[in-house]
């Protein structure tokens, strides 16, 4: 399910912190053209600052790119994306949100 209704799937939908979950990415960079894409995601508990902020380089196949990450410990897992070309699809400057079961 298109959670973001911006070409990013998170499965399992209920995210839970020390669990593995996939991302798959076919969102506006992945239209625009990128050929490499990266994961920026981090946590927050009850505040704006990112804790455990790691970029993972996600894999290609056909026009879709996947990753695996283990979700730190949060309140929020905090999601943006970006090209090699330093483009970001950050959702407007909002990021994209999931609250952590």
């Amino acid at each position: 399910m298109d959670l973001f209704h911006s070409g990013i799937f998170v499965t399992p939908r209920e995210v839970k912190a020390n669990k593995v979950v996939k991302l798959t990415y076919e969102g506006e960079l992945v239209q625009s053209g990128a050929d490499e894409i990266y994961v920026h995601c981090g946590v927050t508990n009850y505040s704006d600052s990112w804790e455990n902020v790691k970029d993972y380089k996600m894999k290609r196949k056909n026009n879709r790119f996947y990753s695996d990450i283990t979700v730190p410990n949060g309140s929020k897992l905090n999601l943006c994306f970006r090209d090699s070309a330093d483009n970001w699809d950050n959702n407007n400057g909002a990021n994209y949100s999931l609250d952590l079961q």
